[in-house]
């Protein structure tokens, strides 16, 4: 006698879109699995933009993928940031470096403050959103400078010049 049952599964699976059930064989039975489909983001997030907030902080901030691309709830942001090389080739490279540093964030963020950087150094960030499946791809690089240091004499704007 063959018993029949129904296992549901949440399960990532390439080439499934969100809601499409596929055929999965039960390990102890010769039944079909019912299984909903979630997978990683297939776009970037949108709109993201940096500022300089001072001499060593920057905000990222950013929008969530298209909700047709989000392919399910968006569990949080990759924030990946690094120095922007001069006299390199690899400042080119629109792909984050494998040394990049990362911030995560949760699925409700739309910004991050990055501190502890160097005082006027320009910086590369690329942001990425995740599902419970994985991440998605990343965001084109942008690239922001922090404010530069120092303290500067005020000059006396009203002062009188004799000729």
């Amino acid at each position: 006698m063959l018993y029949s049952c129904t296992h549901m599964a949440t399960v990532g699976v390439r080439g499934l879109r969100v809601g499409e059930r596929p055929f999965i064989p039960s390990p102890r039975h010769s039944t079909p699995v019912d299984a909903v489909v979630v997978v990683a983001p297939s776009a970037a997030p949108l709109r993201v933009e940096s500022a300089a907030v001072n001499t060593s902080s920057i905000r990222v901030s950013w929008r969530p993928p298209a909700e047709h691309d989000r392919n399910g709830v968006i569990t949080g942001y990759r924030v990946r940031y690094a120095a922007q090389w001069t006299g390199h080739q690899d400042h080119l490279n629109s792909d984050p470096p494998r040394d990049a540093t990362t911030v995560m964030t949760s699925g409700s963020d739309r910004s991050s403050v990055i501190a502890g950087l160097a005082t006027w150094t320009a910086y590369r960030i690329w942001v990425s959103a995740f599902t419970r499946a994985g991440e998605g791809p990343h965001s084109d690089m942008i690239v922001v400078q922090t404010d530069e240091g120092g303290t500067f004499p005020h000059r006396n704007r009203n002062r009188n010049l004799t000729i």
